[in-house]
């Protein structure tokens, strides 16, 4: 953004030339050398970037609470206004004033008094060319912004909207890890049986974690059929009998955890798909029955059944091997599946059941559905940033468009007469002004597009379940900011085609 707001300086302090070049060439007339005035131009820069930084510094105070909604960060005061920040802050300053003031300083003073006078200054091919290029490149960095932030956008919208293999509606979450672990372990099938006494209370599990958190990740297992030094990975989640029921699983092979079992309990494992596959498996019928050894003792059991697959994380990773097993001692999470609309029976039967099991211990609720959506939050608060920035990015330009247009139109005020007194509509003239700025609108375009595709690539790499590039998102950039372009440019541009021609026949 600084050098967003750097660029637009210089540019409408170019576009400014105009109104300085006579004083510029009288007091050179006058035997004012090139170094008073290039020291004149470059201290008003200064200047002016340290009023603008002292201006920032209140702003920082009234912004601050709202910038830190946005980051989800907590800063304060104090910790933006250290000595080493605040010095190289200042250094900053004083540095881009000197940066965005030296080519006005060299271009103003570079130049011939008589030229000066005669006004060939504004008729100056490289100062228009430097003009332009500024903008253009202004609105290539606002597109490559608005861009980022759409696919940003889009990538969270398309991990939201996949199918997650379970069913995360309507199941409320109660975190027990403050509650003692041995009382969970003697207590949790009372503690589900009251909850299931409520009609609004469908199914109950308990479990170490849950869709959205990981589990056992790296539990080392051999698989039945490989070598014993061939040892694979998997994500263990230790649960209960009824955690396949409560999430909604699908068994596409073999049963579910059974009471009537014994040995369910502590001698029967539950895989999905990409297991069966990982471990070599021809699939998922003739893995059951098969045998899972582990040097940890967890998992460890035979295969008595195969869930599709499902998300245990966000879409952002690929789905690995998960095993689950029965292992009620190591619970934290009871999951509680409602019935629809059924959520404020289900909350005051939860509150009642914790009171009468947990009494002193608080009572930490939450729905799957919004934890699970938490792993996208990296991607909301990107949404926000680049939002926020190519917002201010697209003003910032517009402005210096704005300085451009009216630089471009006092240039042209001759012109316009003329083409007016020949009969020239105030259409036609305001197209004519307007024409310059699709253009520049245009090569910014065609700059940003294919950065933007290059840096979408690499980004939408790193995830597993990346959304296809829409061709859409660019055709919506291209029309907010030919948009917004003209739209800038035309209040000046209608100005100038309205105006007097006999007037603008008199402008020297």
């Amino acid at each position: 953004m600084a050098l967003v707001a750097g660029v637009n300086y210089v540019n409408l302090m170019t576009a400014q030339s105009m109104q300085r070049a006579r004083e510029v060439g009288v007091r050179k007339a006058l035997g004012s050398d090139r170094r008073a005035l290039r020291t004149q131009f470059l201290a008003e820069a200064v200047v002016t970037t340290l009023a603008a930084f002292v201006l920032s510094l209140v702003l920082i105070g009234v912004a601050l609470e709202p910038f830190n909604l946005l980051v989800e960060k907590a800063l304060t005061l104090s910790d933006l206004f250290t000595p080493l920040l605040m010095l190289s802050s200042v250094g900053l300053v004083v540095g881009g004033g000197v940066l965005a003031g030296l080519y006005p300083a060299f271009v103003l003073s570079s130049h011939r008094p008589v030229d000066v006078l005669k006004g060939q200054f504004v008729r100056s091919q490289e100062g228009q060319r430097v003009r332009k290029g500024l903008v253009v490149a202004q609105f290539t960095l606002s597109a490559v912004l608005m861009l980022g932030t759409l696919l940003v956008l889009n990538q969270r919208q398309h991990m939201a909207a996949q199918p997650l293999g379970f069913d995360q509606e309507q199941i409320i979450v109660v975190d027990a890890f403050r509650t003692p672990s041995q009382a969970r372990l003697r207590q949790y099938e009372t503690v589900k049986a009251d909850l299931l006494t409520s009609p609004a209370v469908e199914a109950a599990s308990v479990a170490q974690t849950m869709p959205g958190r990981a589990g056992w990740r790296g539990q080392i297992v051999q698989p039945e059929g490989r070598a014993l030094a061939d040892g694979l990975a998997v994500e263990y989640i230790p649960t209960d009998h009824d955690i396949v029921a409560t999430l909604g699983l699908d068994i596409i092979a073999g049963r579910t955890f059974d009471r009537a079992y014994l040995t369910d309990a502590d001698d029967a494992v539950i895989v999905n798909e990409t297991a069966v596959r990982t471990f070599g498996w021809e699939s998922p019928e003739k893995a059951v029955g098969k045998y899972l050894d582990s040097p940890s003792g967890h998992p460890r059991g035979r295969v008595i059944g195969v869930i599709r697959d499902f998300h245990q994380h966000g879409l952002q990773n690929s789905i690995a091997p998960v095993v689950f097993g029965v292992a009620p001692q190591y619970q934290r999470f009871v999951l509680v599946r409602v019935r629809p609309e059924q959520i404020q029976p289900a909350l005051a039967q939860i509150e009642e059941t914790w009171t009468s099991f947990y009494p002193g211990y608080p009572l930490q609720t939450s729905f799957l559905d919004d934890r699970f959506a938490e792993q996208y939050e990296q991607e909301a608060q990107l949404t926000r940033v680049f939002g926020t920035v190519g917002v201010l990015a697209l003003l910032i330009a517009c402005l210096g468009l704005f300085g451009l247009a009216t630089f471009s139109a006092a240039r042209r005020t001759k012109e316009i007469g003329v083409r007016k007194t020949l009969g020239a509509s105030t259409v036609s003239l305001v197209q004519l002004l307007t024409r310059d700025v699709v253009v520049l609108v245009s090569i910014a375009l065609a700059v940003a597009f294919p950065i933007a595709y290059f840096g979408m690539v690499q980004w939408l790499e790193s995830y597993a379940y990346a959304a296809p590039i829409s061709p859409t998102s660019f055709a919506v950039v291209a029309a907010v900011l030919l948009g917004v372009a003209i739209a800038t440019v035309s209040y000046r541009a209608f100005r100038a085609a309205m105006a007097n021609p006999i007037e603008s026949l008199r402008h020297e």
